[in-house]
């Protein structure tokens, strides 16, 4: 036999629910704001993440120019070196 507790009944006051009505109403909007803010904090985040990868790819692309110039430069040199022998 299963037996099931029966929830008291509550008589509020057409007051007390429109007090209730208003703290939940209030929280939502708090809610909403910090989810907002929250959002917004991301938002920044992402930006300076993004801005530091470009900033590393901008040396990753100087690095690369360095190396493709220094190659031409040993290419130079070991081809007037070999015309010179």
């Amino acid at each position: 036999m299963t037996t099931k507790k029966q929830v008291p009944e509550c008589h509020l006051t057409r007051n007390a629910i429109e007090s209730i009505e208003r703290i939940i109403d209030k929280n939502r909007e708090d809610m909403a704001l910090r989810f907002d803010h929250s959002c917004e904090l991301v938002e920044e985040r992402i930006d300076v993440m993004e801005s530091r990868l470009y900033s590393r790819f901008e040396a990753v692309e100087d690095s690369l120019a360095a190396a493709k110039q220094l190659i031409r430069q040993i290419t130079a040199s070991l081809q007037t070196g070999s015309r010179s022998a």
